[in-house]
């Protein structure tokens, strides 16, 4: 099992997903967040399996339903989902699908550059120039996270 892909996002999504979801995009109900968790803990699932392509395809329903961001607002949400999915892409050996899907987390607000390079999971996509520019514009929005939000690893 790959580190960040699962372990500190599936608590972190989980567990931080009511709150992010309602200050997104209003309340939902609780058979659509209930809908939404379910389909993420399934996605988490087959990634377990490794079953990314089936992964990714959960992981798109959950896209579809989960309430945009207001006012053009970050949203941890769909960084996170993104991220998953470019790590599923990779898995698959889709390096383009992979780039595009980590080009939208970090659009979306994933800006840990350092963990971008770690993760074991993007080994194969570390040649390649497009990945190196996806941690340049990382490190570039790291500094200027406002003070306030909250960290995406660490929750702080």
């Amino acid at each position: 099992m790959h580190g960040f892909c699962l372990s500190a996002l599936a608590f972190a999504l989980t567990g931080a997903l009511t709150c992010e979801l309602r200050a997104q995009g209003g309340p939902l109900t609780q058979e659509q967040f209930k809908k939404i968790t379910q389909l993420y803990q399934e996605a988490r699932s087959q990634y377990q399996q490794k079953e990314y392509g089936k992964s990714n395809e959960t992981y798109q329903q959950v896209l579809v339903l989960l309430p945009a961001a207001k006012d053009g607002a970050l949203d941890k949400n769909r960084a996170r989902i993104h991220y998953d999915m470019g790590c599923n892409f990779t898995l698959l050996g889709k390096k383009n699908e992979a780039l595009e899907s980590l080009g939208r987390a970090v659009g979306h607000g994933f800006w840990d550059h350092e963990y971008l390079v770690k993760d074991t999971t993007l080994e194969d996509l570390r040649k390649e120039k497009e990945f190196h520019s996806l941690v340049d514009k990382a490190k570039k929005y790291i500094a200027e996270i406002p003070l306030g939000m909250t960290d995406l690893l660490t929750g702080k």
